[in-house]
């Protein structure tokens, strides 16, 4: 026997949907709560010769992980930025008037989309 709800009805993906939220919130808990002690063990294993040498030669065998270790190295100090709103009051009338036309075509493109 078959057994149906009124949410699979109307939304046939809904078990895939569901599941996938707690899913994502897990990696990001992790992937924030691990990064840092992450890049410190990296760090001292980069200053030891001997032990930089020694993870190299591991990570050799596994190419996905040293690619990925290797990203996480090189944006370490990345930080997002917050959007940056320009003040147009400290603006010179040329650069407020391009400021304007840019953001009409922003707009525009976005209508568009």
């Amino acid at each position: 026997m078959q057994r149906k709800t009124a949410f699979s009805r109307e939304h046939p993906d809904s078990a895939r949907r569901v599941g996938k939220r707690p899913r994502e919130t897990l990696q990001n808990i992790l992937k924030k709560k691990l990064r840092p002690p992450l890049l410190a063990a990296m760090a001292w294993v980069l200053r030891r010769p001997a032990l930089r040498r020694l993870a190299l030669a591991c990570l050799a065998r596994l190419p996905f992980l040293e690619a990925r270790l290797r990203v996480l190295h090189a944006n370490r100090h990345f930080v997002p930025q917050e959007e940056i709103v320009p003040d147009e009051a400290h603006m010179t009338p040329g650069a407020r008037r391009a400021y304007g036309d840019l953001k009409a075509a922003i707009r525009q493109g976005k209508a568009f989309s």
